[in-house]
C-alpha cells in the first residue's frame, strides 16, 4: 500500500510541476499584459491628452486608473472616447464637429487626403494655419484619426458659436444706465466737427453679417467684399451699422472717420450667428487683406485656441483688432475681447453709467450704446435706425482708432488717452480708461 502512495506521488510529480508551469506562465502573460495596458494608456495620456487638454477651459480630466491598472481595448477606447467627447462637445460647442490644427504644411495636407476615408467631413480650411474644421458622425473616427496621427496633431479643440449679441430688455423698475444719445451722438463725442479727413489712408475690416450698397458708404469705400458664409441668404442689417459707425458719409447713419476705406468680411449669416472657426478665418483675411484695424461686434463663450492664434497673427503683424465686451450682463468679457491685445469696449448711456445690458470685466474703455443713429439695411431695402449694444460701441472705437491712425498716432495707447471720465459710480472694471471722446483735451 505504501509503495501504491509512493508510486502515486511519484507520477503526480510532473502534473504537479506542469501546473505550477502553467500558473507561472499565466502569471507572467497577465502581467505582462496589465504593464502593456498600462503602458499605453500611459502613452496615450502623454501624448493624446495634452491635445484635449491645452488652454480651453473645457478640457477634461481623466479619471484614475482602476485598482491594479488594468484596462482592456475597449475600456481605453471608452476613456478617450469620453475625454474627446468633453472636449470638443463642451458649452457653447457646435455638435459634432471639431477643430483641428497640424503641425506641419506636409502633416496637414496628408490629413486633407486622408479625411474622407478616416470618416471625417473637411467642412472649412484655412491653409496658412494649417486648421481643419471637421464634422464627424462618430467620436470614435475622429478618436481613431488622433490617435493614430498623435504626432501631427498641434491641437484638437471645440469649435464654438460666435454670434451678433442680443439686448436683454430693460427692466421696468429702474432706468439706470439707459439715457439715450440720439441725435446728440457727435456732440458727446467731442466729434461735431469737421470729419471729412478722418480715416484717410486707413483701412478697417468689419467682420460681421456684411455691407451692402447702402447710400451712407461712398463710391468706392468699400474695397472689397468677402463673404465667408456663403450662405446665399439676405444679409443681417447689423453689418451695415457698424460699417456706418465707423465710416459712414450719410446724414443719420454717419461714422467717426468717413474718410476711411472698408474692407468687408461677412462672418454671419442671415441670423447673426458664426462660430469660432469663420472667426479666425475672417481675422487671417483681414490681415492679409491689408486692414489696420479690425471689427468685431460680436461676442462667444468659448476659448478657442485657433481665434487665440489669429489674434497672436494680428498682432504680430501690428493691426489692431476692437471687439465688444458683450450684452448679457455679465462680469467678464466675452470673446475675443477678453484676449490681452485686444481693444475691449464695454457700452455706457448719454450720463456714461454702464449700460444696463453691457459686460464689464475691466474692458479697455467705454462708448456710447445706448439709442445709437446708425444705417442699417432691412431686406434689401436702405434705412436708418437707433440701436442699442456693445456692438455699436466698439464699431465706434474702430472708427476713432482709424482717425488717430490717420493723423500719425499709435491707436494702442492713444484710445486710452481719448477718453473722458465716467459717471463717478461706475468704476474701471466697467468703463476701464473712461468714455471715449474725441475733442480738445
Amino acid at each position: 500500500m505504501k509503495d501504491d502512495r509512493s508510486l502515486l506521488a511519484w507520477l503526480a510529480l510532473p502534473l504537479v510541476f506542469g501546473l505550477l508551469l502553467l500558473g507561472g506562465l499565466a502569471w507572467i502573460g497577465l502581467d505582462r499584459w496589465q504593464k502593456s495596458s498600462r503602458h499605453r494608456l500611459a502613452v496615450e495620456q502623454r501624448i493624446l491628452l495634452p491635445h484635449l487638454q491645452g488652454a480651453e477651459p473645457a478640457a477634461a480630466t481623466p479619471p484614475p486608473v482602476p485598482p491594479g491598472g488594468g484596462l482592456s481595448e475597449a475600456e481605453l477606447n471608452a476613456l478617450l472616447d469620453s475625454l474627446l467627447q468633453q472636449r470638443v462637445q463642451s458649452i457653447g460647442a457646435i455638435e459634432n464637429e471639431a477643430i483641428l490644427r497640424f503641425k506641419t504644411r506636409a502633416a496637414y495636407e496628408a490629413f486633407l487626403r486622408r479625411a474622407a476615408a478616416a470618416g471625417l467631413k473637411v467642412l472649412a480650411q484655412i491653409d496658412g494655419f494649417h486648421a481643419v474644421r471637421v464634422g464627424y458622425e462618430s467620436i470614435a473616427a475622429l478618436r481613431r484619426e488622433l490617435t493614430g496621427n498623435l504626432a501631427d496633431i498641434d491641437d484638437v479643440g471645440a469649435n464654438y458659436l460666435f454670434k451678433i449679441p442680443g439686448v436683454p430688455e430693460v427692466e421696468e423698475r429702474t432706468n439706470a444706465g439707459a439715457a439715450p444719445f440720439g441725435n446728440s451722438l457727435f456732440g458727446e463725442l467731442g466729434a461735431d466737427t469737421d470729419r471729412s479727413a478722418w480715416g484717410r489712408g486707413v483701412t478697417v475690416a468689419v467682420l460681421d453679417a456684411g455691407l451692402t450698397a447702402h447710400p451712407t458708404f461712398a463710391s468706392g469705400q468699400v474695397i472689397a467684399h468677402i463673404d465667408l458664409v456663403r450662405d446665399g441668404q439676405p444679409y443681417n442689417g447689423h453689418g451695415d451699422a457698424m460699417g456706418s459707425l465707423i465710416a459712414g458719409t450719410a446724414e443719420g447713419g454717419e461714422g467717426v472717420a468717413p474718410a476711411a476705406r472698408l474692407l468687408d468680411v461677412r462672418i454671419f449669416d442671415s441670423a447673426g450667428e458664426g462660430d469660432s472657426f469663420v472667426l479666425a478665418q475672417g481675422i487671417r483675411e483681414a490681415v492679409d487683406r491689408g486692414a489696420q484695424v479690425i471689427n468685431i461686434s460680436g461676442s462667444g463663450y468659448g476659448d478657442a485656441a485657433l481665434v487665440r492664434q489669429a489674434v497672436r497673427y494680428a498682432e504680430q503683424n501690428n493691426v489692431l483688432i476692437v471687439a465688444a465686451v458683450g450684452n448679457e450682463q455679465a462680469g467678464v468679457k466675452a470673446y475675443p475681447s477678453a484676449y490681452e491685445s485686444v481693444v475691449s469696449v464695454s457700452g455706457v448711456d448719454r450720463t456714461g453709467r454702464l449700460a444696463y445690458f453691457s459686460n464689464s470685466g475691466g474692458p479697455t474703455l467705454a462708448a456710447p450704446a445706448v439709442s445709437v443713429p446708425s444705417a442699417y439695411s432691412n431686406a434689401g431695402q436702405a434705412a436708418f435706425v437707433y440701436g442699442d449694444g456693445t456692438s455699436q460701441a466698439a464699431a465706434l472705437v474702430s472708427g476713432a482708432a482709424a482717425k488717430l491712425l490717420s493723423q500719425g498716432q499709435n491707436p494702442a495707447t492713444a484710445l486710452t488717452a481719448a477718453t473722458r471720465p465716467a459717471d463717478p459710480s461706475a468704476t474701471p472694471h466697467q468703463v476701464g480708461a473712461g468714455v471715449l471722446y474725441l475733442g480738445p483735451r
